[in-house]
Order: C-alpha cells, then structure tokens, then sequence
C-alpha cells in the first residue's frame, strides 16, 4: 500500500516532471525507469539505491526532469530532498555542484 505524500514530499514532488513532457506530467514515486544510454553498471547501482531507500519507506523518483535546473536527474529522495548521481568518469563526476551526492560506480 502507497502511503500518502507529506506536504514536504509534494512540495519535493511538484519540483520534477517526466522528461519529454509539459509540466503537468509528473514522474510516478517509487517507480524505477531505466535509461539504455546508461551503462548496465549505472542501472544496476541506481537500483540497488532506490530499493535501499524504499526500504528504508522513502520516496524516490528516478530519472526525473528536474524543472528549475532542465536537467535529468538519475535518482531523487524526495523524502529528505537528495539528489543522486552515478558516475562512472571521475571527471564526469566533477560537474556536479555540491549539493549534489555522486555515487561512484565500478565498470
């Protein structure tokens, strides 16, 4: 059973929208989208990360739109606002701001 979204999780929510599309379209919590332009590697960790955090009863959104930044973000807490990045280029994985957690993943 789905639990209902905090007011904070909404507010966290209405931030993403499913690439491609307007903004009325959001991405489904805890739903796991893979993207084949990834490598396997790049998959399998952000499902191990996603199951870890759903586990742990956080809401997650994976390859969401973020609206403000019009960038792809490969996993979202929503629950305490995280944004995740894996990276299999450490000079890729540089890019990122601060804010932003990058998991580095073995090829």
């Amino acid at each position: 059973m789905t639990r209902k979204l905090t007011k904070e999780e909404r507010k966290n929510w209405l931030k993403y929208k499913i690439p491609g599309c307007s903004n009325l379209h959001r991405v489904k919590c805890n739903a796991i989208h893979l993207s084949v332009a990834n490598s396997i590697e790049h998959e399998m960790a952000k499902c191990k990360m996603a199951y870890e955090l759903m586990k742990d009863d956080h809401l997650i959104l994976t390859e969401a739109h973020e609206i403000s930044t019009d960038l792809r973000r490969d996993l979202v807490d929503i629950t305490f606002d995280e944004i995740y990045e894996f990276e299999t280029d450490k000079k890729r994985s540089e890019r990122h701001p601060k804010n932003i957690n990058v998991v580095m993943v073995e090829k």
